[in-house]
């Protein structure tokens, strides 16, 4: 059974495992990751920040009570404009990787963010990969301005 919860610090260490995973992964992908650490502490510190004070939406997705991943996301606010949401990231383990479970794990914040009244949700997260760019466009995202858009 697939299920998503927000992010509780009873499953920050598996969060912090998938954390992991998904930056040496995306090493291979982008340059700019190259020197960045991947040990538990700058982690654990990269999502405490995130948590403490960016007040994210970080959900975990769980395949029978095992974490296998998650979306990260949190409100911008410019002077001038309106608010928008940015997905920082989503990430599945390899055995989960299924169109179904991204679009679930993106709906789940989407619902969230309209709640809250704002009306523009994007990520640009590996903007340059087409498989991905494919992925979101299957659930209702477009290419604008060096990133993928929705409006709710």
């Amino acid at each position: 059974m697939f299920e998503i919860k927000l992010l509780s610090i009873c499953d920050f260490d598996e969060v912090v495992e998938l954390y992991k995973q998904m930056v040496l992964e995306n090493k291979l992908f982008d340059r700019r990751l190259a020197g960045v650490e991947v040990d538990d502490r700058t982690i654990r510190n990269i999502l405490q920040f995130s948590f403490d004070i960016e007040n994210d939406l970080l959900y975990v997705a769980f395949f029978h009570n095992k974490p296998v991943g998650f979306i990260d996301s949190t409100r911008l606010v410019a002077e001038g404009k309106d608010d928008e949401w940015y997905i920082k990231s989503v990430y599945l383990d390899t055995e989960y990787r299924d169109p179904s479970y991204f679009e679930q794990l993106v709906q789940k914040v989407e619902r969230e963010v309209r709640q809250r009244g704002i009306k523009v949700i994007f990520s640009n997260a590996l903007i340059d990969n087409r498989e991905i760019n494919t992925l979101w466009e299957g659930i209702g995202y477009t290419l604008r301005d060096g990133r993928r858009e929705k409006e709710l």
